[in-house]
């Protein structure tokens, strides 16, 4: 156990520099024509970060009780930036249930059933970070194992059916209908280059009843903003240079709306109380074991507001429910349940008040 603490403590070390930042959206080139909502399904986000890889990482507890084969497929390109957090995230939780397990990190290959010939004999439980949900079909005919992919929710991959692939994605359409019920007129939305970005902007323009109209980032700061809705759909720093803009012009909203990516300390850092004032986000992260956080912390790895990290962990739950024989569909370690195939996450609403998250009650 010494050995392994040191060994994550070392991959803590190289990752500091990596996980500065809590966004997981990086730009890519769109057009405002581009907002489709078939697109969106099978696009979520997408990332473009430095293209050196790291190795496969293996991860090995000791307990005789049980063993728990765990293989990651991932782009290493795309998720370069993400992978010393991820594995730190699983050690955390593993830790937690002191079970033998082990790690092994694949790069997605372009035949990814010619991948998944080779993975699926040796390894039970395979989390796949995929960002297209037709990539999932390929997974469908492996019966024999379980598949967990933290990165989509199941209402954008309505078309997969199979009873072993486990959906923990945040739910961003329950996040905007929550957020639709305090709007009570004509909205602006704005979005930038993000396929994340475009996604969200896609389902409230879906479902927000009220009149609105939708801008991409950069925008210009006019009176088209005054005494309206806004819906922010970029990433934080975009975020708290329009806030700024606003308070700088002199733009008075009704009310500034955001989902999960807002959600993170980097926006108290970069406004002021006036800039937020208005500002109300949504937030699916709660209810983490003390010692799963304490895990998390130890390791340089955030729980508390990098969603990654924590659907990943609330999909290790399910895969641990399953090895030990308990029940799957209540996740025990996050006080969650899974209904058909999908982690089934709570929305809360906060204001920012005194450089901290406050709960509205709703």
């Amino acid at each position: 156990m010494r050995i392994l603490v040191i060994f994550l403590f070392m991959i803590n070390v190289f990752a500091q520099d990596l996980n500065n930042s809590n966004d997981l959206n990086i730009s890519n080139d769109l057009n405002n024509s581009d907002l489709n909502n078939s697109e969106m399904e099978s696009s979520i986000f997408s990332l473009d970060l430095p293209q050196e890889v790291e190795e496969n990482i293996n991860d090995v507890i000791e307990n005789d009780d049980y063993n728990m084969e765990i293989a990651i497929i991932l782009d290493k390109s795309k998720f370069f930036q993400f992978i010393p957090n991820i594995l730190n995230s699983i050690n955390a939780y593993m830790i937690k249930k002191d079970i033998n397990y082990h790690i092994k990190l694949f790069d997605k290959e372009k035949n990814i059933t010619k991948e998944l010939d080779k993975i699926t004999p040796d390894y039970k439980y395979i989390f796949t970070f995929f960002t297209n949900s037709d990539e999932l079909k390929h997974l469908e005919k492996y019966t024999e194992n379980y598949f967990f992919v933290p990165t989509l929710n199941k209402t954008q991959a309505s078309n997969i059916d199979a009873k072993n692939i486990f959906f923990g994605g945040i739910n961003y359409h329950n996040q905007v209908l929550k957020l639709n019920q305090y709007i009570t007129g004509y909205t602006n939305i704005i979005y930038e280059n993000s396929d994340l970005s475009r996604y969200i902007t896609t389902v409230i323009d879906e479902t927000l009843l009220e009149p609105h109209k939708i801008y991409k980032y950069p925008i210009k700061y006019s009176d088209v903003y005054n005494d309206t809705f806004v819906y922010l759909n970029t990433k934080a720093v975009n975020t708290a240079q329009i806030l700024a803009n606003f308070t700088y012009h002199k733009i008075e909203t009704k009310s500034i709306f955001t989902t999960q990516i807002n959600y993170t300390p980097l926006i108290f850092s970069l406004t002021s109380k006036e800039d937020v004032k208005n500002l109300i986000l949504a937030n699916s992260i709660f209810n983490i074991s003390p010692i799963i956080e304490d895990n998390n912390l130890n390791l340089g790895s955030d729980i508390n507001f990098n969603w990654l990290n924590y659907t990943t962990s609330t999909l290790l739950n399910v895969a641990y429910n399953i090895e030990i024989d308990e029940n799957i569909y209540f996740l025990n370690d996050f006080n969650l349940y899974m209904f058909f195939n999908q982690v089934d996450y709570k929305t809360n609403l906060y204001k920012i008040f005194q450089n901290g998250f406050i709960k509205i009650e709703n």
